[in-house]
């Protein structure tokens, strides 16, 4: 009974081997085309990571998820001042001179099948801090 399992096992592996590898080459060829086409045409930042998915809704109405930032300010914070501290976090450069929180200035969009990072076009901090 053993040995029957076995065999039906080694001809599964080696008829289907050969069947899913290219497929599995092909689906990540086809990945890497789109990831690249979008960027070459400048219309997203870069593909969304699977640790943000978890962030993002197709309803802007019904989120399922909020973000919530701790910010801890000495004196009484006006949106000025709020304004300036998020702006200094927004600038702020690696040692490659790149934005080191680049997905403050971004929106995630579907595209092709695929979740991008797409510029927020005229994006600024004042809008984006209100005073309740």
């Amino acid at each position: 009974m053993l040995a029957c399992q076995m065999k039906l096992i080694q001809v599964g592996v080696v008829v289907l081997l050969p069947v899913i590898f290219p497929l599995l080459f092909l689906g990540l060829c086809w990945k890497w085309m789109i990831v690249k086409l979008g960027i070459l045409l400048e219309e997203f930042y870069a593909p969304v990571e699977s640790n943000d998915l978890a962030f993002i809704s197709d309803s802007h109405e019904k989120p399922r998820e909020a973000v919530v930032v701790i910010y801890v300010l000495s004196g009484t914070p006006t949106k000025e001042k709020v304004v300036k501290e998020f702006r200094r976090v927004y600038q702020l450069r690696d040692k490659k001179k790149e934005r080191c929180y680049w997905k403050l200035g971004t929106y995630p969009v579907k595209w092709m099948g695929y979740w991008f990072w797409k510029k927020v076009a005229n994006f600024r901090i004042e809008n984006q801090v209100c005073k309740k």
